[in-house]
C-alpha cells in the first residue's frame, strides 16, 4: 500500500514504492552523470589534451558548471511551482539526453570547447532539477516518511558523486574507442529519463503565478517567507554551511593525503571514499534515529559530532604524519556527523516552506549553496595561497564556524520547532 495512510515504510520498502523509487532513481542517475562527465572532462584535459593549460581549463569547467545556479535557480523554482513537477522532471531529463549527445561528440572529437559547453548545460540541468527533487518530496510521501526519504536522497546523492568521480577517471583511461564515453553517458541519461517518466502525476502547486526572469528580484521574493520564520532561516543558513564545509574538506583531501599523511593517489581515494560513505551512513542513521518523526534537533547533534572530529583532524594536521588508517576513521566519523546534520535541515525547510512556493524556496537554497561553494573556494585560496597558512588553520576556521552554526541552530530551532 502506497497511500498516505500506510504504515511507516522501511528504507527498502520506500525505495520500491512508486511514490518515491522513481524520484530516487532519477536523482541518483542525474548526480552520477553530472560527476561522471565532470571527472571525465578533468581527466581528459589534465592528462591528454590541455597540457600546461590544464589547470586553467579545469577551473573554467568548475566555474561554468556552477554559473547556471546563480543565473537560473530563481526561474527554475518558478517553473517547478507553475507546472506539474513530474512534467518538469521529464523535460529536464529529455534535455539531459540531448546534452550527453553533445558531450559524446566532444569526446569523439577531443573537443574541449564542446565538452565545456556540455558541462555548462549539465549545470543548467542540475539547477532546474534541484527544486523538483526536494520540492516534490512532501507531495509524494506522507509527513512521517519525509525524514527517511530525505535521508535516502542524501545518501544516494553522495554515493552517486563518489561513483561518478571514480567512474569518470576510468571512462577516459579505459576507453578503447572515442565513442565509448558517449555511449555510457547517453545510456545513463536514458535510464534517468525512464525513471523520471515513472514519477507519479501531480497537480501544479501555483499554476496562476506569472513567470518572470528577474534573478535578483525573484530571489528576494523566494526568501520573503523567511521573515519571521526562524526555523526556515535556520534551515537555509545551516544547509549553506554544509555545502561550504563539504566542498572545503573534499577539495583539501588530496593535500591532506599528500602533505600530512605522506600518501599518494591510493590514500586520497581511501579518504574520499571514507568521507563520502560517512555522509551517506550519517544520513541513513538520521532516518533511523528520527523514528518516523521530524526531529530537527538531530541537526544540532550532527553539528557537534562534526565539530568533535574536525577538532581531531586539526590536531592530526598539527602533529604531522599521523597513521593513515586513523585519519580515514576520523574522516568517516566526520562524514557521519555531516550526514546526521544535513538531513533534518532539508526536512525542516520542506515543512516550513509554503506549499505553493516550496520549489521556489529550494531554488533559493540552491543559489545560496552555490554562493557558499564559491566562498569556500575563496576562503581556501586566501588561507592557503595568499596568507600561506598551514592546512590546520583552514580546518580550525571550519571547526569554529561549525560550532557557531550549532549555537545558531540551538537558538533558532529550540524556539521555533
Amino acid at each position: 500500500m502506497d497511500g498516505a495512510n500506510a504504515r511507516p515504510a522501511g528504507y527498502l520498502r520506500l525505495l520500491f514504492a512508486r511514490r518515491f523509487g522513481p524520484l530516487f532513481g532519477t536523482q541518483l542517475l542525474g548526480a552520477f552523470n553530472d560527476n561522471l562527465l565532470k571527472q571525465a572532462l578533468v581527466t581528459l584535459v589534465t592528462f591528454r589534451l590541455a597540457g600546461e593549460n590544464a589547470s586553467m581549463v579545469n577551473n573554467l569547467a568548475a566555474a561554468l558548471f556552477i554559473l547556471p545556479f546563480f543565473l537560473f535557480s530563481p526561474l527554475a523554482g518558478q517553473l517547478s511551482d507553475h507546472f506539474p513537477k513530474h512534467r518538469v522532471a521529464r523535460a529536464v531529463k529529455i534535455a539531459e539526453v540531448s546534452i550527453m549527445v553533445v558531450a559524446g561528440i566532444g569526446f569523439w572529437l577531443s573537443s574541449v570547447p564542446l565538452l565545456l559547453l556540455a558541462l555548462a548545460l549539465m549545470g543548467l540541468h542540475s539547477a532546474f532539477f534541484g527544486p523538483v527533487k526536494f520540492g516534490v518530496l512532501p507531495e509524494l510521501v506522507p509527513a512521517h516518511e519525509l525524514t527517511a526519504a530525505n535521508a535516502l536522497i542524501a545518501a544516494g546523492t553522495f554515493l552517486a558523486i563518489l561513483l561518478g568521480n571514480v567512474g569518470g577517471v576510468y571512462l577516459v583511461t579505459l576507453a578503447g574507442a572515442p565513442w565509448e564515453p558517449a555511449l555510457w553517458l547517453t545510456l545513463v541519461a536514458l535510464a534517468g529519463l525512464a525513471f523520471a517518466w515513472s514519477i507519479p502525476a501531480l497537480p501544479a502547486a501555483a499554476p496562476e503565478r506569472k513567470l518572470e526572469f528577474h534573478p535578483w528580484r525573484e530571489l528576494v521574493a523566494s526568501l520573503a517567507f523567511v521573515r519571521g520564520n526562524r526555523a526556515a532561516l535556520a534551515a537555509l543558513a545551516g544547509i549553506s554551511w554544509f555545502w561550504l564545509v563539504g566542498v572545503a574538506y573534499l577539495t583539501q583531501l588530496p593535500v591532506l593525503a599528500r602533505d600530512i599523511v605522506g600518501g599518494g593517489e591510493d590514500e586520497y581515494v581511501r579518504m574520499l571514499l571514507a568521507f563520502s560513505v560517512g555522509i551517506g551512513a550519517g544520513a541513513l542513521l538520521c532516518g533511523r534515529l528520527s523514528r518516523h518523526r521530524h526531529r530537527p534537533r538531530l541537526a544540532i547533534m550532527g553539528a557537534l559530532l562534526m565539530s568533535l572530529f574536525a577538532a581531531e583532524l586539526v590536531r592530526l594536521c598539527m602533529a604531522g604524519r599521523p597513521d593513515p588508517a586513523y585519519v580515514v576513521g576520523v574522516l568517516t566519523l566526520l562524514g557521519v556527523g555531516a550526514g546526521l546534520y544535513t538531513v533534518p535541515l532539508y526536512t525542516l525547510l520542506q515543512v516550513h516552506s509554503p506549499a505553493d512556493s516550496r520549489a521556489r524556496s529550494f531554488a533559493a537554497a540552491n543559489l545560496l549553496n552555490a554562493l557558499a561553494m564559491v566562498v569556500s573556494s575563496v576562503l581556501a585560496i586566501v588561507v592557503l595561497v595568499v596568507l600561506k597558512l598551514p592546512l590546520a588553520t583552514l580546518f580550525a576556521i571550519l571547526l569554529a564556524g561549525t560550532l557557531l552554526v550549532a549555537l545558531m541552530l540551538w537558538h533558532l530551532i529550540g524556539r521555533s520547532v
